[in-house]
């Protein structure tokens, strides 16, 4: 993709208002509410695409197939300091200590923009009975812009 910074993103995506794409981990996953708020800010509008999960989301960065995405920093970040992937923002107040040159949305004009991701543990209220072997093996199935 084109955009080097977030103002050339944000640029871009007004210019083509829906053409432009950006990948999730699935509908109602945090990387598309986390982009509902920014497309909300930035004024802008893109065409919501849902994976299965975030490997998916990043597969789909790496060959194109969307414009961007939202993705845990850990997940991709090797992808992005060999190049593969290129950093925008983050979607923090701080900057984070993995990729310290990579500034906060807030930073770059859209104040207050803070949706950090927090996780929980769960497990099932009623215990089931376990799962054979061979099903388990069967459910281990399994997240920026191009350059």
């Amino acid at each position: 993709m084109p955009a080097a910074t977030l103002a050339d993103f944000v640029a871009l995506a007004k210019s083509k208002p829906g053409a432009m794409s950006f990948g999730s981990a699935g509908t109602g996953s945090i990387h598309q509410m986390t982009m509902i708020i920014f497309e909300k800010q930035a004024g802008i509008s893109l065409l919501h695409v849902p994976y299965r999960g975030g490997t998916g989301l990043v597969n789909a960065l790496l060959t194109g197939e969307v414009d961007a995405g939202w993705s845990g920093i850990p997940n991709v970040v090797s992808l992005i300091k060999t190049g593969k992937l290129r950093a925008l923002c983050v979607s923090v107040l701080q900057r984070d200590d993995s990729l310290p040159n990579v500034p906060t949305c807030d930073e770059l004009g859209y104040k207050r923009f803070d949706v950090p991701t927090v996780l929980g543990l769960q497990s099932a209220a009623v215990r089931r009975p376990r799962s054979s072997p061979s099903s388990r093996r069967r459910s281990r199935n399994y997240c920026a812009s191009r350059k």
